[in-house]
């Protein structure tokens, strides 16, 4: 049977951008004003409108257990369940038959822009100008005194007709990739039905404690901007205004160029840093800790239940399958300053005075930031069971390297911070844990130095002991240097391969094999997933050496370009990959044993859990956790949990 493959455009009066698929597509104004739709590689592009019945080879395809497919399939579905289905009586559809493009797409190493995608593989492109009249069409042409919306799409046919053309086009670019790349892998393919059902769970926000912060910060907030204007003599008008607070400060002082969080904190290191220019920098310091934009955003997106759903993106870091974080952005709140979070979060929710705060715990938006991750908390009788993978990258390193010395550090128990300083000639355990998870990329004497001397080592080193201590761990690890070299000359001689040889050889280094697969390069994992470099080429660099190079998207431009890769930074790959696969494999298992798991967040599972024995639950979550896969049955894996109310660092 072929598959139905679906694009829908809506109109609603909230902000998808804000809000997410789910709480958008359950809001009451939200509303589908086009479906296009086609069967198969080749089918004719048909068109549903509102005012018509659901299309019987619709009909007939759902009761016949046909798949749908849609780019970034979790939007269309939401559509389906709180629109389609209830207020135009098309038949409800299983999750597990919903085939993401998207997620198809990613995982053959395409962009998770379906334009990027389509050209990419060669389809059409984006129909850009009517992408721009999506985006005004779908909000509301006016809002009525009484509340109501008046609609484009009712008002102007022409523009309507040109929005359905566009609708068309979506669905001609997604079939295109759809057939141009294989299909998910079946057991990537179990990955993504658990990773939405996880995504449809969603996490409970305190929304009481989000106002009670957002009141506290947005106070703190505008004495620090009211101070702002008295300390640069009214040139800076807030703390938000960086240029004018970087231009007054270089008037007295020029050991600064930018105002980001590292520049910062080495400018207040430095004695000649004086008077208002240093307080200019405090107050920007303390300013950029408001965290009144993710507090936002939680109210924003806060859904039925008063649960965050969707926070979650699948393969969202395509080069290496990891999860990416979406909304509230879980993955990058701030670690904060101060420890006692549950007392302040009391504290805050009994509304207990700005004053009276700082001075037991300090700067109210320290203490913001501080307490953010609290906002997640656990609904009443459940709680928080969540279980981290013990320095998972660092032992999945020596494990794929064959460090062997390493690997029995992570056997035996002993500390590997403080093993690793004592290798290069130290007892000091916070040198030697920069060492173990910053140098086992590649990483040169000058990067060592920035990464070292910033939040949040702020060791102090010289560029030459930096480069000491590079060159003395690299040493001390010669298996994880040689293995970046023997992976970047495995790479390079399999896309030679594909020009030298009838057909491409596959070239083993390790527990991983490269390989060309088409004109891609191909990594095959332990696990058997493979990581992919579409369009692989060797070139030549400057000097006359082979230069590995792929498609992919520039982190800076957000482009599809060519980029550079080398040894570490395949390592890099490889080693998050097999990261990624274990915490996968893990998740799947607690899942199958009835768990109700919320979030990955980096190497941490997060599962919500009755209030009853929460300790044997914790006990049952990390031994299922602690179980290795038979590919990797002799990687020291470990893991440690907690158990509370409100999610914390």
């Amino acid at each position: 049977m072929e598959v139905l493959h679906l694009d829908v455009e809506t109109v609603s009066g909230a902000d998808l951008k804000k809000t997410g698929a789910y709480r958008y597509a359950s809001d009451p104004s939200t509303d589908i004003i086009v479906a296009s739709y086609r069967f198969g590689k080749t089918g004719e592009v048909r068109r549903w409108l509102p005012t018509q019945p659901c299309p019987i080879d619709i009909l007939d395809h759902i009761k016949n257990d046909g798949y749908v497919a849609a780019w970034n399939a979790s939007f269309e579905r939401n559509i389906w369940k709180n629109i389609l289905s209830p207020r135009y009586h098309w038949p409800q559809i299983a999750l597990e038959k919903f085939v993401c493009t998207m997620a198809q797409a990613s995982y053959w190493g395409l962009p998770l822009s379906l334009d990027m995608a389509s050209q990419a593989m060669g389809g059409p492109p984006k129909d850009k100008e009517g992408h721009s009249l999506m985006l005004r069409m779908s909000r509301p042409r006016s809002t009525n005194v009484d509340g109501t919306y008046e609609w484009w799409h009712l008002q102007d046919a022409a523009r309507y007709i040109r929005l359905q053309e566009y609708c068309d086009q979506d669905v001609r670019a997604e079939t295109h990739i759809a057939y141009a790349v294989p299909p998910l892998p079946e057991a990537e393919r179990k990955v993504y039905i658990i990773d939405q059902q996880v995504n449809d769970l969603g996490v409970w926000v305190d929304t009481e404690l989000v106002s009670r912060m957002q009141i506290y910060a947005t106070t703190a907030k505008g004495l620090l901007d009211k101070e702002m204007r008295n300390v640069t003599g009214g040139e800076a008008g807030s703390c938000n205004q960086v240029a004018k607070i970087l231009a007054f400060i270089r008037k007295t002082y020029n050991g600064v160029s930018s105002l980001d969080k590292g520049s910062v904190a080495m400018a207040l290191a430095d004695v000649h840093l004086t008077g208002a220019a240093r307080r200019a920098v405090e107050l920007r310091q303390m300013a950029a800790k408001s965290s009144t934009a993710k507090l936002a955003r939680m109210t924003d997106c806060v859904g039925e239940g008063n649960r965050v759903r969707g926070m979650l993106q699948y393969y969202g870091a395509f080069r290496t399958g990891r999860h990416a974080g979406r909304l509230i952005q879980p993955q990058n709140m701030p670690r904060g300053e101060i420890k006692d979070t549950e007392r302040a979060i009391e504290w805050m929710l009994r509304g207990v005075p700005a004053e009276m705060l700082e001075i037991t715990f300090g700067p109210i938006l320290s203490i913001v930031s501080s307490c953010l991750r609290g906002c997640l908390a656990a609904p009443k009788g459940k709680t928080f069971v969540v279980v981290d993978f013990s320095q998972i990258e660092a032992r999945v390193l020596a494990w794929e390297a064959g460090q062997k010395d390493i690997l029995e550090v992570f056997a035996s128990g002993e500390d590997v911070y403080t093993y690793d300083a004592k290798q290069i000639g130290s007892d000091s355990r916070p040198l030697g844990k920069v060492c173990r998870l910053g140098l086992g990329f590649g990483m040169g004497g000058p990067k060592f130095q920035e990464t070292a001397n910033s939040a949040p080592y702020f060791l102090g080193l010289s560029l030459d002991f930096s480069k000491d201590a590079v060159q003395g761990w690299r040493k001390a690890n010669p298996y994880i240097v040689g293995f970046w070299y023997d992976c970047q000359d495995a790479a390079i001689k399999a896309v030679q391969s594909k020009r030298n040889e009838l057909r491409p050889k596959i070239y083993n280094v390790g527990k991983v094999d490269y390989a060309m697969m088409g004109d891609n390069l191909v990594c095959k994992l332990p696990s058997g997933r493979y990581l992919v470099y579409r369009d692989a080429m060797v070139e030549t660099d400057e000097m006359g050496r082979p230069r590995l190079t792929y498609m992919g998207v520039n982190q800076f431009t957000r482009k599809w370009e060519r980029q550079d890769t080398w040894g570490g930074k395949l390592v890099e790959n490889i080693t998050q990959a097999i990261a990624r696969d274990l915490m996968v494999e893990a998740l799947m298992r607690v899942w199958n044993e009835g768990f109700q798991v919320l979030l990955t967040v980096h190497d941490e599972l997060i599962v919500e859990c009755p209030e009853t024995n929460p300790k044997n639950q914790l006990a049952d979550i990390e031994r299922l956790i602690r179980i290795n896969p038979k590919w990797a049955s002799d990687l020291p894996t470990d893991c440690d949990g907690w158990v509370g109310p409100r999610y914390r660092k």
